[in-house]
C-alpha cells in the first residue's frame, strides 16, 4: 500500500474502525456499498464498480 492510497482511502477507513462502515462509498468512483473481507491477518476493502482496492493491517480491524 502506497502513502497515496492510504491518503485516498483514509476517510473510509476511518469510518469502518469507527463502526459506520455499512454505506460506504468507493473514494475513487462513488460506487456504494464497499467489500470489506476481514481475516486474522488482512484486511481488504474492494470496489465492485471500478475493482479499486486497499488492503493491509490495519489497526482495529485485524
Amino acid at each position: 500500500m502506497s502513502e497515496d492510497d492510504a491518503v485516498i482511502w483514509q476517510d473510509v477507513l476511518e469510518e469502518i474502525l469507527a463502526g459506520r462502515g455499512g454505506a460506504l462509498a468507493c473514494p475513487h468512483c462513488n460506487h456504494s456499498p464497499l467489500k470489506v473481507d476481514n481475516t486474522t491477518e488482512l484486511t481488504k476493502i474492494s470496489c465492485s464498480g471500478c475493482e479499486a482496492f486497499i488492503q493491509g493491517r490495519f489497526g482495529g480491524l485485524n
